[in-house]
């Protein structure tokens, strides 16, 4: 359970209306480099060292970024949203002198890992960075409480294990959580997922069968063994056009960006929200492997003829005009309840209030060249 209470409640939002928020752009826009004091403004400790961490590690201070995260964990051992903040920097960031630096904080803590499973889960992505000797015994250890608390069934031995290619957009948030609750007691949500790589990583090629259903959680075969994927696992997926994909990827971006704060990833990347980006300018800004997801998933190589290859050999390939009659078919594969009604519709779903021109769809479609390759081939072939 996340326990920030009703600190929650407090955002800072509540004090800074949209003529604050466009005088924030501006001033960073014009002045990058000035201190952010706005946050100041939070209405409480919380909310004040989660924004400015976040704003510190795109302004590149990420060492500072990981002391005030983990200043909150010293009250909030288990709060959801400053461990995936945690976490997935200490993923980007690749260093190991960063880890080293938040593990050695984190371990002062004497936190119970039994019983704050969202702390346990930083804990062993540090720990598997840092490859350091405590890791298998603490991954081994976390994998057994968790299945003992959240397990609901195990896997019929005559079926592998599903494992779902989970693509940022494409109606993903809501599959999982439809699936993964009929195995798991809280879905998806205690799961290592899109801020614990090599903790995911260690799942699949490891503790195969130990889990009855994985996702991958925003991340391809750049991180997932490809042969180890292909052997052991019932792969399912859904693939979206990819400009209505980009489009509702860049509205998520550009709405609220100070709710956006709060969270660090953009799918996958660590973006930076202020000043807010034009559909134009976020195709030409946006990282090849972020606008063109579905190859960046599919191909290591982030090539569109590798990603068709290995996307036209998963077992069950959906579009995503198609949700409700995939997720029926993989229920009844695997003898799961299916209820139309049920599936969640409104998860992660973005503003469509927001408009761009048809000049910024022009710089999209240069933008989304491999993916539109990619598409235009793999439609024909969707479920």
């Amino acid at each position: 359970m996340d326990n920030t209470g009703k600190k929650k409640g407090s955002l800072v939002t509540k004090a800074l209306d949209k003529s604050f928020i466009k005088a924030f752009n501006l001033r960073e826009k014009l002045m990058p480099g000035f201190p952010a004091w706005e946050f100041n403004l939070a209405q409480d400790d919380y909310h004040k060292n989660l924004y400015r961490a976040n704003y510190l590690t795109i302004r590149g201070d990420r060492k500072k970024s990981v002391e005030l995260l983990v200043r909150i964990l010293r009250e909030l051992p288990n709060d959801r949203r400053t461990n995936l903040n945690l976490s997935f920097l200490i993923a980007q960031d690749a260093s190991k002198v960063l880890a080293d630096h938040a593990y050695g904080l984190i371990s002062q803590l004497k936190v119970d890992v039994d019983t704050n499973d969202h702390f346990a889960r930083t804990l062993c992505e540090l720990l598997l960075t840092l490859e350091d000797r405590k890791a298998k015994e603490v991954t081994d250890h976390y994998i057994e409480n968790f299945l003992l608390k959240d397990l609901i069934k195990p896997i019929d031995k005559n079926q592998k294990p599903i494992f779902f290619w989970h693509i940022p957009k494409c109606a993903g948030t809501s599959i999982s959580t439809y699936i993964s609750s009929q195995f798991y007691k809280h879905n998806h949500d205690f799961f290592p997922g899109s801020h614990t790589p090599l903790f995911l990583k260690l799942l699949t090629e490891e503790k195969t069968g130990l889990f009855p259903y994985i996702s991958s959680a925003h991340f391809g075969l750049s991180v997932f063994d490809r042969e180890a994927i292909n052997d052991n696992y019932f792969q399912i997926g859904v693939v979206r056009d990819p400009k209505s994909r980009s489009i509702s990827s860049w509205r998520q971006y550009y709405d609220d960006p100070l709710k956006r704060l709060a969270v660090l990833q953009q799918h996958g990347s660590i973006w930076d929200y202020w000043p807010r980006a034009s559909l134009k300018e976020w195709s030409e800004r946006a990282p090849v492997s972020h606008s063109n997801y579905l190859v960046s998933t599919f191909s290591s190589q982030m090539d569109a003829d590798d990603a068709f290859e290995f996307a036209k050999g998963i077992d069950y390939l959906a579009s995503f005009k198609n949700i409700s009659a995939s997720i029926q078919a993989v229920c009844e594969r695997y003898g799961l309840e299916f209820s139309k009604d049920a599936i969640p519709t409104k998860l992660n779903s973005t503003n469509k209030s927001l408009t761009h021109s048809s000049e910024d769809e022009l710089y999209l479609e240069e933008a989304l060249q491999l993916d539109l390759s990619f598409y235009n081939r793999i439609e024909p072939l969707l479920k």
